[in-house]
């Protein structure tokens, strides 16, 4: 089962990014990769999506609902931490 911390700055702007893509987005977590092919980087991230898959996992917690692929969850654990930096980016991360 998916598990989700997040900081109180993360939180409200992650409100703000699903009000704003409509009803019923979803928070997906992500790999994202980086680098050429010799050289590449994966991290795990998140995005906001119009609704979750068929085989996501799902979790309703903090008045959203985050989803992640079988996959994702495979590589980084069911247990996640999203807060954002001082470069106030948003990053997740494993626990």
């Amino acid at each position: 089962m998916l598990s989700v911390s997040l900081s109180e700055e993360a939180l409200s702007r992650l409100r703000g990014l699903v009000e704003e893509n409509g009803q019923g987005s979803v928070v997906r977590f992500r790999e994202y990769r980086t680098g050429t092919p010799c050289c590449r980087k994966a991290a795990p991230g998140l995005t906001i999506d119009d609704a979750p898959g068929e085989d996501d996992v799902t979790l309703d917690a903090h008045g959203l609902t985050f989803v992640a692929e079988p996959d994702f969850v495979d590589v980084y654990g069911e247990d996640l931490t999203v807060a954002v930096e001082e470069s106030r980016l948003i990053v997740v991360r494993p626990d």
